[in-house]
């Protein structure tokens, strides 16, 4: 049994003082880690692989401290503690074939039987994800050669077969906080150890980033109709484009960036190949496009279907400021579990900042046959829940025809901005997000 490290749990999560007066930071860097990591422990040296999703339950007859908002959570546990630890058990976590003592309380010690800091670098690294070859990939032709509306019917079918299987899945859909919730348990348990009061996340910083990838010449003509509907509401987002795919006016592009609009790159001819060629042909066609759009100030990359490998973001690293390739959950898209880096907080990929997409995504919503009320309520409620943590809000639209590039579709949008601006929110570009976290919180989020 060590003392936790907390090098990497100790940051950046925005919370308050008890007088509310008094910023403080929890997960920053502290001069002397001994002194706040005393009480805590984590058992490493017998811990075996494991590798599997677990239910935390808590213990609710124990005072020692509130772990409401963790019972019956679904966590992803790599590795476990099975030798036995003698004191109370403050929390288990469970499957169907057996229940494993998770946290214990001896005097003034509490035990931790498996690693926050060790889950928290898998999820974020997607350490525990395998990329198999996506079928579009492997088609002989580019997939846009097949008309958008029969695209979605087949997403639609490849939906429904993937939700129905992965239901018991991780991470949770439509939202999972796992990574925050693992910052969260480890800050309350020293501020109980240490017999303080726990301070109030803050949700002072109301950030929502508004994107949208144009992946088809018809997605281009119709960026028109989402500018029509942000200038009208005084807001400004983010458009990502394929250097490679179709006609591209770049004049008009030079006009939003003056108006305070922001181009992105989407990949290089939205294949969905990108990621899966080799290192140095990735380097090559990622700077190539970079060089094309010269004329703009082009700062950050999203994957096409948000295809990613880790040789993509080594090549992005040396290219952009930012990357958006990345949900935070996104269970049923990708016929797979295990798609999402469980946070809605940006974290460094090295020294590439990644911003995760923390609201479905229109194609997605779209593809589960939700209507535009439900669409709505899902955006509301996910961002309600994303402040409960004090993270920030991204969103991604696409403005094709069979998607929001649509008169149902934009009055949805308008809707949404409208919300936005009732509560508050900041709306933003993703590079005003990127720009606002490094200035804020430079250096203290890392996989």
């Amino acid at each position: 049994m060590i003392e936790m490290p907390l090098s990497s749990i100790f940051r950046f999560f925005n919370i308050l003082c008890a007088d509310a007066s008094c910023p403080i930071n929890a997960f920053t860097e502290v001069s002397d880690l001994n002194k706040l990591s005393r009480g805590l422990a984590v058992f490493v040296n017998e811990a075996d692989p494991y590798d599997k999703v677990m239910r935390l339950e808590t213990n609710d007859q124990q005072s020692f401290i509130d772990l409401t908002i963790f019972n019956n959570w679904t966590i992803y546990i790599d590795y476990i503690n099975r030798e036995s630890v003698d004191g109370e058990v403050l929390a288990w976590v469970s499957n169907n074939h057996e229940k494993i003592p998770a946290i214990v309380r001896k005097n003034n010690l509490v035990v931790f039987n498996f690693n926050p800091e060790s889950i928290i670098h898998t999820l974020l690294n997607e350490s525990h994800y395998i990329q198999h070859l996506p079928l579009i990939v492997r088609l002989p032709l580019h997939y846009h050669y097949i008309p958008g509306f029969i695209r979605r019917i087949v997403l639609q079918v490849l939906t429904t077969y993937s939700s129905s299987k992965n239901e018991n899945s991780f991470p949770d859909w439509p939202s999972d906080f796992s990574v925050d919730k693992l910052r969260l348990l480890v800050r309350n348990f020293y501020y109980a150890l240490n017999k303080q009061n726990i301070p109030r996340l803050s949700n002072n910083v109301r950030l929502v980033a508004l994107s949208h990838d144009v992946d088809s010449a018809q997605g281009f003509k119709n960026i028109s109709k989402i500018v029509e509907v942000e200038r009208k509401m005084g807001v400004r987002s983010t458009f990502n484009i394929v250097p490679n795919r179709y006609a591209i006016d770049f004049n008009l592009l030079r006009k939003l960036e003056d108006e305070g609009f922001e181009i992105g790159i989407h990949g290089h001819d939205h294949s969905g190949r990108l990621p899966f060629k080799p290192a140095i042909v990735q380097q090559k066609l990622l700077k190539d496009a970079v060089k094309s759009f010269q004329s703009l100030d082009v700062r950050g990359f999203r994957s096409p279907s948000l295809f990613r490998t880790p040789y993509l973001f080594e090549a992005l690293e040396k290219v952009f400021e930012y990357d958006s390739s990345v949900p935070d959950t996104e269970n049923y898209t990708r016929n797979t579990s295990f798609n999402g880096v469980a946070t809605c907080f940006p974290y460094y990929r090295g020294k590439l900042l990644e911003i995760p997409l923390s609201l479905p995504q229109d194609a997605v919503l779209l593809a589960l046959r939700k209507n535009t009320n439900e669409m709505l309520k899902i955006w509301i409620n996910k961002l309600d829940a994303i402040q409960t943590f004090g993270g920030m809000g991204v969103l991604n639209t696409h403005p094709e025809p069979h998607f929001t590039g649509n008169k149902k579709m934009l009055a949805l949008y308008e809707k949404f901005i409208l919300h936005l601006k009732e509560k508050n929110y900041q709306i933003c570009t993703m590079i005003e997000l990127c720009r606002y976290w490094k200035s804020h919180l430079s250096g203290q989020s890392s996989g």
